[in-house]
């Protein structure tokens, strides 16, 4: 997997103009989540909304398994499970947080939560967290 990471070349100015991209798309899509999710969160359990977010995934990860099939071995498919499960965990959190207080308590419930997994990395796994360009 990590050599064909390595053989992708993205010029600096592509790569920035991705993040972007990408931060703009999680904003949007966080945005509409948020309005989304409250309505059903009034009627249905978080578990519930959080197994369906999940199953909404699995076409898209089938898909990618199909199509990288080649790349795809034991130890592949077990960091799969283990992140899967890190984004789910992650799901029902946001989930309990919408339905307990507001769309600003949960950005700042999901902005700590970024500052904390940073001082993880930083602190416990030793990686060190450097600015682009």
């Amino acid at each position: 997997m990590a050599s064909v990471l390595r053989s992708i070349t993205i010029p600096l100015w592509g790569l920035r103009l991705l993040a972007f991209g990408v931060l703009f798309l999680v904003n949007a899509l966080y945005a509409s989540f948020s309005i989304v999710a409250q309505g059903v969160l009034g009627r249905i359990d978080p578990i519930v909304f959080t197994c369906l977010q999940m199953l909404l995934l699995v076409p898209f990860a089938l898909w990618l398994v199909l199509w990288k099939r080649r790349l795809v071995d034991r130890a592949v498919v077990a960091r799969a499970m283990l992140l899967g499960a890190c984004l789910s965990s992650g799901f029902l959190c946001i989930a309990l947080a919408l339905r307990g207080g507001g769309i600003t308590q949960t950005t700042v419930f999901t902005c700590l939560n970024g500052c904390i997994a940073t001082l993880i990395a930083v602190f416990v796994l030793r990686q060190h967290v450097s600015r682009a360009g």
